[in-house]
């Protein structure tokens, strides 16, 4: 009796969970594009942006893990392979995937990110996301934080996050 009340438990915090990820329904089917890049960081890998309009999701429920959403545009010759992401104001952040099995959706970590050469990689609701867990209180609807992606190459950058209400597709 107790594992099967675990087991609920668990498969309601996925739905709870899922349901903050949204649907690709939900927003542009392509990314916001400037002329400029955001993150005018040394760092950052040569030909690499990340697009303006990065943002963050809160959780529906206090204590559950917010989505970060964002395109990064590699406009190099080369593959580049995004291997962690920093949320400030998160205790912790993981990339991951939704998959969808015999109508079931679920989540999967993912160990790197590739953005190929001379494409743009857009991570979206019900797609691929940034999953920012054990988040400040000070993190608010209407306010602004930063991420930071970590390539494999040891390069980052970082970019401002605009935050976003439960639900909130903008």
């Amino acid at each position: 009796m107790r594992m099967r009340n675990w087991r609920s438990g668990m498969a309601g915090l996925l739905a709870i969970t899922l349901a903050a990820c949204g649907t690709e329904a939900d927003v542009p089917a392509e990314p916001v594009e400037t002329t400029e890049a955001l993150s005018a960081n040394p760092e950052m890998p040569d030909g690499m942006r990340v697009a303006e309009g990065a943002w963050l999701n809160l959780p529906a429920v206090p204590g559950n893990p917010a989505a970060l959403y964002f395109s990064i545009v590699n406009g190099s010759n080369s593959d580049a392979a995004i291997v962690a992401v920093d949320v400030t104001g998160a205790g912790s952040a993981m990339l991951h995937r939704t998959e969808t099995m015999d109508g079931m959706a679920s989540m999967a970590d993912m160990d790197e990110l590739i953005v190929p050469a001379g494409k743009t990689v857009s991570l979206r609701p019900g797609e691929m996301h940034v999953m920012a867990m054990d988040l400040d209180p000070a993190l608010a609807e209407g306010g602004e934080t930063e991420a930071t992606v970590i390539f494999k190459s040891g390069d980052k950058a970082s970019f401002p996050v605009l935050i976003r209400g439960p639900g909130d597709r903008g």
